[in-house]
């Protein structure tokens, strides 16, 4: 009896083990959108997001801090859907210099991808489906039957520019693809995709 009352005690810690981590997970989770959201509408009032001579100027006066502004677009992004991929990608650019622009876009990308992993990998299916097209969705998802095509036509897929990388990384948070893979196919992939299009930009402003 006393073995009994043993294992039936350690499975009631565990599982409030369990209970309590998830907790913690959430709460964090929680934290970290109303973060984002500030540093969103702070963003809004000082008209970034439709003003590109307003991002230039926030960029020129606030100096190191600057990079906090498009970093933490690129993370709510996940979140908030009407925020355009592509034009913060070109005004990071025009606005910081090809060059500081492509390391701020680096780092914004990653780590809004990686959230996009890491949060559908601890919310589930629902989360991915409520965040991916259906026109993604229908075309993505039936490769997670496969998981050897699904992780080749991901790091072929994510070496492109105009992949929908956020759908892509959600999928990867639903497969069994191991986080480190993901996170190094991610950081290497995103290195001559971002820095084609910062010499790219260069190009078309040297052309007009």
């Amino acid at each position: 009896m006393n073995g009994r009352n043993k294992i039936l005690s350690n499975m009631i810690l565990n599982n409030t083990r369990i209970k309590h981590k998830i907790k913690a997970e959430t709460w964090l989770f929680i934290l970290l959108v109303a973060v984002l959201a500030v540093l969103c509408l702070w963003a809004w009032r000082l008209g970034v997001f439709h003003d590109l001579d307003t991002l230039r100027g926030y960029v020129d006066r606030a100096g190191l801090w600057a990079p906090l502004v498009p970093i933490s677009m690129h993370l709510l992004q996940i979140l908030v859907p009407f925020i355009p991929g592509g034009v913060v990608l070109t005004a990071v650019v025009i606005s910081f210099g090809p060059w500081r622009g492509f390391f701020v876009n680096y780092i914004g990308i990653v780590l809004g991808s990686t959230l996009a992993f890491a949060l559908t990998r601890f919310f589930g299916r629902d989360f991915a489906r409520s965040r991916i097209s259906p026109e993604h969705w229908r075309k993505y998802f039936r490769w997670l039957d496969n998981e050897k095509l699904f992780r080749r036509m991901f790091l072929l897929l994510i070496l492109l520019p105009f992949a929908p990388d956020d759908a892509l990384c959600m999928l990867a948070g639903l497969s069994k693809m191991p986080a480190q893979q993901f996170l190094l196919v991610l950081c290497l992939a995103k290195i001559p995709v971002l820095l084609l299009y910062s010499l790219g930009m260069i190009g078309a402003d040297a052309l007009l």
